[in-house]
């Protein structure tokens, strides 16, 4: 277990005579409930502990996390993700920590072979309601299920790499300057931000089992359920494609029709509306064909009339059940797809979404994704058995 505690800022403004203050501690374990050693071992999301060692209680205390993977054969991270539990539920906002209390959630794990994950803990909290907000600041590395504090790690030979490597990437993710894009383009004439997008593709194992992520290399079965999810944060022209083991490719959206459903999903696209594919209460399912296979999602400002033609010329190819025809369109379709790919644009993130309108939310990663110009497509690799 690795720890680290801190005093509110009234502590050292008030010195030995002013009032009790909280003194909290963030600390991150693999933990099980049942005290399994072979779950606890297997288990790769450890929990974030934030203690009250006290005298006095804090309120309104929350926490978020910036989590990195870090390839140590790649030299590179290979994944990010920004995990607000706040977001999520208002319940995960402590109204208040008395003494020897502490909150206790599960953050999330990237596990993997050569990996490194870090951990950048912020801890918010109030001594009084009304007061302004403390912080206590923590960071975690975790290789092969050991966890480290900052100052334990920093003896590894990795450490200089791998921070240098995190900082590379949050320039990267800054912001772009005010009235242009990398490519020097404005964002609009009356000063809109650059569209960016939000999609979640996520399965249920034959339909009944848990709601999890499709993530790149994320492993599905024939048989399973999946749905998309996505939102934009401003009107754009929404694209999406799945190209299985064969090459077949299958427009997604827009989507007029599915299983006999009239659905009428078409664009341009609603910025700040939630779109649920193929609905809300349906699913898509894989069918027998195994390999790998692509999700890719793309968003324009303006129509892609290019695009749109060589989905078109696709789908004249299909009615004609010419194979050469077919072949020669699916391919034209597909470089097109592959030639605008800004996968680098993109980052991981953590969202509330439920299988069904009726059913709870449940947290997974999808991912965020900036447009280079106005237009961009991501892409999702996930094997097929």
């Amino acid at each position: 277990m690795a720890e680290f505690s801190g005093y509110g800022i009234r502590t050292f403004l008030s010195g030995k005579d002013g009032p009790p203050t909280p003194q909290l501690t963030c600390s991150m374990v693999f933990s099980d409930a049942k005290g399994n050693l072979e779950t606890l071992t297997a288990k790769h999301n450890p929990d974030i502990v934030i203690r009250n060692q006290g005298p006095a209680k804090a309120v309104s205390v929350a926490w978020t996390a910036r989590v990195y993977r870090y390839d140590t054969e790649k030299e590179a991270i290979t994944a990010f993700a920004i995990q607000d539990p706040r977001k999520l539920s208002q319940a995960d906002l402590q109204k208040e920590l008395l003494p020897s209390q502490e909150l206790r959630q599960t953050t999330l794990g990237l596990p993997g072979k050569h990996i490194v994950a870090v951990y950048f803990v912020s801890v918010d909290y109030r001594i009084e309601a009304g007061q302004e907000r403390s912080q206590l600041n923590a960071v975690f590395f975790v290789v092969a299920h050991t966890i480290y504090a900052a100052k334990q790690f920093q003896s590894d030979k990795r450490h200089a790499s791998i921070m240098q490597a995190i900082r590379s990437f949050d320039r990267s993710l800054d912001p772009l300057p005010s009235g242009g894009d990398k490519n020097g383009e404005r964002a609009d004439a009356v000063g809109q931000p650059p569209l960016s997008i939000q999609v979640y593709a996520v399965y249920r194992s034959s339909g009944t089992g848990p709601l999890l992520a499709i993530t790149d290399s994320t492993t599905l079965n024939s048989g399973d359920h999946y749905k998309i999810y996505f939102s934009a944060n401003r009107d754009c022209y929404a694209y999406i494609y799945q190209i299985d083991a064969k090459g077949e490719i299958f427009q997604l959206f827009p989507l007029h029709q599915f299983d006999g459903l009239v659905l009428n999903q078409d664009n341009p696209v609603t910025g700040g509306v939630n779109y649920m594919l193929p609905s809300r209460n349906r699913y898509f399912y894989l069918d027998d064909t195994k390999g790998e296979e692509t999700l890719y999602f793309a968003a324009y400002l303006r129509r892609n009339a290019e695009l749109e033609e060589r989905t078109d010329a696709l789908q004249e190819a299909l009615r004609s059940k010419d194979s050469s025809w077919i072949s020669g369109a699916a391919k034209s379709l597909g470089t097109y797809l592959d030639s605008g790919r800004i996968d680098a644009n993109s980052h991981l993130i953590i969202s509330p979404v439920s299988w069904k309108s009726s059913q709870p939310t449940a947290p997974v990663l999808g991912y965020h994704f900036k447009s280079v110009g106005g237009a961009g497509i991501h892409a999702v690799q996930f094997i097929h058995r």
